[in-house]
């Protein structure tokens, strides 16, 4: 199943569900859209159950809340594997056989790796606060990883359940950490990454605040996860 976080998306939402059922028939997988809308003021819900998706509402507020909610809406449905994708069509659909071919070979979590090359779709400072970012939790959980701020993933049902989300920014790197500490199998793979065409960063208004937003939360998941 895949769960698709949205607010205000709606010049965007429609294509990226259309593109992922696609590219799941053309692999030869039968796949479920789950779309939580996060309090859009558009026609984001509207255009995404036209689109084929099955649309429920963000039980709070923000893009981990969202996905909180899509993780637990996934596995009250029997899912197995969950991909985890943003709405503002950034990411390129033809990548996701990859993640899953990944899931169904040993991955607990499988990440879409947009750092490994400098994408069109991301800018210089925004590109090097992401590899400081990663490199710097590589060294702390002393393992290699790679982009660890990536919206794209597939994980198992045992991931989401072992590796719950608790705060209310960003799930990524909380995410990350709970399946390292707990020893799952975490694979990346180079993934494309786009300009994207409408809307704006609900995260990344500006490099001061994400990092003011984010570093707090990552301190404290890392601390508690030691316990």
């Amino acid at each position: 199943m895949i769960i698709v976080p949205a607010r205000d998306e709606q010049e965007t939402v429609g294509n990226v569900i259309l593109d992922l059922l696609l590219e799941g028939a053309r692999i030869g997988k039968v796949l479920s859209v789950l779309v939580i809308d996060d309090n859009s003021r558009d026609r984001t819900a509207e255009r995404a159950s036209a689109a084929g998706a099955r649309v429920v509402q963000n039980r709070g507020s923000g893009l981990a809340s969202a996905f909180r909610t899509g993780v637990d809406e996934a596995l009250g449905l029997g899912a197995e594997i969950i991909v985890q994708v943003d709405a503002d069509g950034q990411y390129c659909a033809a990548d996701l056989g990859t993640l899953l071919t990944l899931c169904a070979t040993g991955a607990d979590l499988a990440i879409g790796d947009r750092t490994w090359r400098r994408p069109p779709g991301m800018p210089l400072l925004r590109y090097l606060l992401n590899r400081s970012a990663s490199r710097t939790l590589s060294a702390v959980l002393r393992t290699s990883l790679a982009d660890t701020q990536s919206g794209f993933r597939a994980f198992t049902a045992d991931v989401a359940v072992r590796c719950r989300i608790t705060g209310n920014y960003t799930y990524t790197h909380e995410q990350l950490i709970a399946a390292v500490r707990q020893g799952f199998a975490i694979s990346f793979v180079p993934v494309n990454f786009y300009v994207r065409r409408a809307g704006k960063s609900r995260l990344m208004t500006s490099a001061c605040n994400y990092i003011v937003c984010t570093v707090p939360h990552i301190c404290r998941v890392l601390m508690r996860s030691r316990d």
